[in-house]
C-alpha cells in the first residue's frame, strides 16, 4: 500500500466517525476514492493514445494527396521495370499511356464558292473543298469567292477557266471574261470552237475556215486561217495541229489539221469520241471489228489519226461520252459506266492491266477533273469528289446554287496538281 493510500484512509477514518458520513464503513469511502483517482489517470491516458492516433491518422491523410500533387503514379509498365510507349490520340497529337486523350479541335469550316456560301463535309483530317470554278446559270461563282456574271452570249453552254481569265459561249457568242470582272467578245458562238489544254491557244470555224489564234486579255489573236468542208469543227489541239471532226457522207470521222498549210482530209472513221491530247497522242475510242469499242493511243505522226495501241476492250466506254475528259497530266480517264462513272489508268488499261477505279456516280453534270487524281461530279446530294485512290466525298451546295450548275475546266500550262487548286483562281 503506498503512502498516499495510507494517508487517505487514516483522513477518512477519521471523518467517518464525525463527518457527515456518520455509520459510512470508512473503507468504503477511501475504496469509492481511490478507485476514482485510477479511473480518472485512465480516462488521461486512453486520451493521450486517442489524441495521438488522431494525430497519426491526420498526417497520413494529407500525405496521399501530396504525394499525388508531386509525383505522379507509374502507369503499370513502368512498375514492371517495362518503358512505356506514347500512344497517339485520335488526332495525332501525343499523350502520356494512361492520360485522358483531349478531344479533337474543330477543322475549320470549307466554303464553296461564293460569299454566303455553306459550311461543306469533312473527311478526317482533312478540309474539303470543291477545288474549282463553278458556272450557276449566267453566273461565274469561283474558288475566291466571287461571283462573276456571264453576260453576252445568251444561255451558257460551256465555260473554260485559261490563264488570262474564262472563256465562254452560248448559242450567240464567245467571250473572254477577264479577272478585273469586264468582258471581250472573241466570235460567234455555237459549237464550232475549242481551247488548247494549256489554254493558251483559240481555235473556230467561221464562213467556212477554220482559225487558230492566241488567247490574250485583249481577246484573239489571230496566227492562221484555213479552210475546211461543211461541218467541220475543232475539238482539240496536238502540239501546234488540231483535231477536228467531221461528216462523211453518213458517218462521222476525226481528223489532223496542219495550219501551216493547205487541208488535205484524211478522215479515221473507226474513231468514235475524242478524250484530249497529252503527251504527243491523243486518247480516243475506236471502233474494232472483232473487239467492239476499245480504248485507244492514237498517233499524228503521219500527218493523221492513226492507232499507236488500243486496248481495254472490254470496259464497257460507250461512244456517245462526250470529250474533255483526260486528266490534265493525260494519265488518267474518266469515262461512264453502268453503274456510274469509271476512272481509267490508260497506260495500264493499254497494257492488258485494265486498272479502274469505280466512282457510283450518275452524274447530272459532265465531270471534270480538278486536279490529276480527283474528279468532280455531282448527283441529289451535290458535288461530289471522285479520287483515284478509290476514296470519295460530297460538298454541300449553298441552297440558292439550284439545279444549274456546272464545274469549270481549268486548261493549265502544266498538269494540274492538289496545290494548284488550293483556292486560287
Amino acid at each position: 500500500m503506498s503512502r498516499i493510500e495510507k494517508d487517505l484512509r487514516d483522513m477518512f477514518a477519521d471523518r467517518a466517525t464525525s463527518g457527515p458520513y456518520g455509520g459510512l464503513p470508512a473503507a468504503d469511502a477511501a475504496d469509492r476514492a481511490i478507485r476514482h483517482g485510477a479511473a480518472v489517470r485512465r480516462r488521461r491516458r486512453a486520451g493521450a493514445s486517442i489524441g495521438a492516433a488522431l494525430v497519426l491518422v491526420l498526417v497520413a491523410a494529407g500525405v496521399a494527396p501530396a504525394r499525388s500533387w508531386w509525383q505522379p503514379d507509374d502507369p503499370p509498365a513502368h512498375r514492371l521495370g517495362l518503358e512505356s510507349t506514347p500512344t497517339p490520340a485520335p488526332t495525332g497529337h501525343v499523350v502520356p499511356t494512361g492520360a485522358p486523350a483531349a478531344p479533337p479541335p474543330p477543322s475549320p469550316a470549307a466554303v464553296v464558292p461564293g460569299a454566303d456560301a455553306a459550311v461543306l463535309m469533312h473527311a478526317p483530317d482533312r478540309e474539303t473543298t470543291i477545288g474549282i470554278d463553278l458556272r450557276v446559270g449566267d453566273q461565274l461563282w469561283t474558288t475566291d469567292g466571287r461571283r462573276l456574271p456571264l453576260s453576252g452570249v445568251g444561255e451558257v453552254l460551256r465555260a473554260y477557266r485559261v490563264p488570262v481569265g474564262w472563256v465562254y459561249g452560248g448559242a450567240t457568242n464567245v467571250r473572254l471574261l477577264r479577272p478585273d470582272g469586264d468582258s471581250v467578245p472573241l466570235r460567234g458562238g455555237g459549237d464550232g470552237w475549242t481551247v488548247s489544254s494549256d489554254g493558251a491557244r483559240f481555235a473556230y470555224v467561221s464562213d467556212g475556215a477554220l482559225g487558230v489564234a492566241d488567247l490574250t486579255a485583249d481577246g484573239l489573236s489571230v496566227r492562221s486561217t484555213t479552210d475546211v468542208p461543211p461541218g467541220t469543227v475543232p475539238v482539240a489541239f496536238l502540239d501546234r495541229r488540231v483535231v477536228v471532226a467531221g461528216r462523211v457522207g453518213h458517218s462521222r470521222g476525226y481528223d489532223l489539221l496542219d495550219p501551216t498549210g493547205p487541208y488535205r482530209p484524211s478522215w479515221n472513221l473507226d474513231v468514235t469520241a475524242i478524250y484530249g491530247t497529252a503527251g504527243g497522242a491523243v486518247a480516243a475510242l475506236i471502233r474494232t471489228g472483232d473487239r467492239g469499242l476499245c480504248l485507244a493511243a492514237l498517233d499524228g505522226r503521219a500527218h493523221r489519226l492513226r492507232v499507236d495501241r488500243s486496248g481495254a476492250c472490254t470496259l464497257g466506254l460507250r461512244a456517245e461520252f462526250t470529250p474533255g475528259r483526260l486528266a490534265p497530266g493525260g494519265g488518267w480517264l474518266v469515262a461512264p459506266a453502268a453503274d456510274g462513272l469509271t476512272l481509267v489508268d490508260i497506260d495500264a488499261a493499254l497494257t492488258g492491266d485494265y486498272a479502274t477505279v469505280g466512282c457510283p456516280v450518275r452524274s447530272t453534270v459532265p465531270a471534270v477533273w480538278a486536279d490529276d487524281m480527283t474528279v468532280v461530279a455531282g448527283d441529289d446530294r451535290g458535288v461530289v469528289q471522285c479520287r483515284t485512290d478509290g476514296t470519295q466525298q460530297v460538298v454541300s451546295l449553298p441552297p440558292d446554287a439550284g439545279a444549274d450548275w456546272q464545274p469549270v475546266p481549268r486548261m493549265t500550262a502544266k498538269p494540274i496538281t492538289a496545290a494548284d487548286r488550293s483556292g486560287r483562281s
